[in-house]
């Protein structure tokens, strides 16, 4: 269970909403409608107070997308953004760093009382693991940055009070205490995974030689760069038209590829991640290549590249930059395309997302497979 303290001051949450329909003439009709515009209010102000503990809010906006009918109920979905920087003021400020600055000192300490030359060059390595994080973090203090929530509410057509509100987390829906950051110590405690994980990689001279051979052949930065460069976060489906519960833009992907959006269909993730994994520096072969079973299918997709030494399984409390997540619960696959210390956000295709928030914690992690290309 996430435990959180939230701030006592509530902050005001600009929004934008569809517009409800109001009987003037029937009191209780107007009081209802109050009620439940509170209710939505007061579950996004919840969740505003949660980052809050993190983040400095400056705005929040919530975008009404689509409003329809389903088994009796009301089904409404929202895009909700927050503009947020990050409270701490330098890297050394943030838990997870403090937590990377934990295990290196514990392994120093430990390693110099062996003065071998394996020990010296594993210190090495995880003094540049070290500072290569720094970078990564120092590139969110003082930034600007959207924290992006999809989510939902659902409510018997002949009761508005009974109203459920869930948010979207990758492709299963949960309470909004489920979408908090992790507790300070967890995050402490992920940084300390993050450097263990590095010192296990990096154990010996050889196993270094071949992962620096990996790393020179693919980039990170390049599959990063192209996942969150063919998506969006919008708000409608241009396919099915306004009123399709999922949301995809088609015009934003990369011509150069067939996509696999139709009218009643969405199953594009794994053709865009296969294209983010090309384009980071994996070659094609005869299996797997644009359009073949293996670049478009979730499992195939899968199996191709962990039979074939590209993508390794991790440990939910060392996901980084550039992991893939696939998830336990439906077919379907995506990319870490930030994190910056505190909150993960995942980009790709069906439903359209760019740097959308998700929840990966202790709570969560059953949900989700992680991998990493080695």
């Amino acid at each position: 269970m996430i435990r959180k303290k939230f701030l006592a001051v509530m902050l005001t949450a600009s929004m934008v909403i569809g517009t409800v329909a109001v009987n003037n003439s029937n009191t209780n009709a107007a009081e209802a409608t109050t009620h439940e515009k509170n209710q939505l209010q007061e579950t996004i102000s919840n969740l505003t107070k949660g980052y809050s503990e993190y983040y400095n809010i400056s705005n929040v906006n919530t975008t009404l997308c689509s409003s329809g009918k389903a088994d009796g109920n009301i089904e409404n979905t929202y895009l909700l953004e927050m503009e947020a920087v990050l409270k701490a003021d330098s890297v050394e400020d943030m838990d997870y760093y403090k937590g990377i600055s934990d295990y290196y000192s514990a392994a120093k300490t430990g390693l110099s009382k062996i003065n071998s030359q394996n020990n010296k060059l594993r210190m090495s390595v995880l003094s540049s693991e070290q500072s290569d994080i720094y970078e990564e973090l120092e590139e969110y203090i003082g930034k600007e940055q959207n924290l992006v929530f999809y989510l939902k509410e659902t409510y018997p057509e002949n009761n508005e009070t009974d109203k459920e509100i869930l948010f979207e987390n990758g492709v299963d829906y949960v309470s909004w205490e489920v979408m908090l950051p992790s507790s300070h110590d967890e995050l402490r405690i992920n940084g300390y995974e993050r450097m263990a994980d590095m010192d296990y990689e990096y154990a010996s001279v050889s196993e270094k030689a071949n992962i620096q051979n990996a790393k020179a052949a693919y980039s990170i930065t390049k599959a990063v760069n192209y996942m969150t460069k063919y998506t969006s976060n919008p708000t409608s489906c241009n396919v099915c038209g306004k009123g399709c519960s999922s949301k995809v833009d088609t015009t934003k992907y990369n011509p150069n590829y067939k996509h696999y959006v139709s009218n009643g269909s969405h199953v594009d993730c794994a053709n865009y991640v296969s294209q983010a994994l090309h384009a980071g520096g994996i070659s094609t072969d005869n299996t797997w290549k644009a359009a073949s079973t293996a670049w478009v299918n979730v499992s195939k997709l899968t199996s191709y590249m962990t039979s074939n030494g590209h993508w390794k399984k991790i440990n939910y409390k060392n996901v980084k930059n550039g992991d893939i997540v696939s998830f336990t619960s439906y077919s379907h696959v995506v990319m870490i395309t930030s994190y910056d210390g505190t909150t993960y956000k995942f980009s790709g295709h069906t439903n359209d997302r760019k740097n959308a928030t998700i929840s990966i914690n202790s709570s969560t992690a059953s949900s989700y497979n992680f991998y990493r290309v080695s």
